[in-house]
């Protein structure tokens, strides 16, 4: 578990949330998701969550599954 913490501190982006519209209707603790996209200027959200899909796409970061994104990685 030590290793796995630790790859994640040395690789991940940690961000200040600052957003605080509300898009997610059904699922209001899908915003947190949005918001935190918007805040580090992502350019993709990877879910299975039905909820973020549907939108396809939000303020210019793509929300795909990850099916979808090893299309992209691949360069389909």
């Amino acid at each position: 578990m030590k290793v796995f913490l630790q790859a994640i501190y040395e690789t991940a982006l940690f961000v200040k949330i600052k957003s605080r519209f509300k898009i997610v209707k059904e699922d209001p603790d899908d915003d947190i998701i949005l918001r935190t996209a918007y805040d580090s200027e992502a350019d993709y959200i990877v879910s299975g969550d039905r909820h973020l899909l549907s939108l396809r796409e939000f303020k210019g970061i793509r929300i795909v599954t990850v099916d979808e994104m090893l299309e992209i990685l691949e360069g389909k």
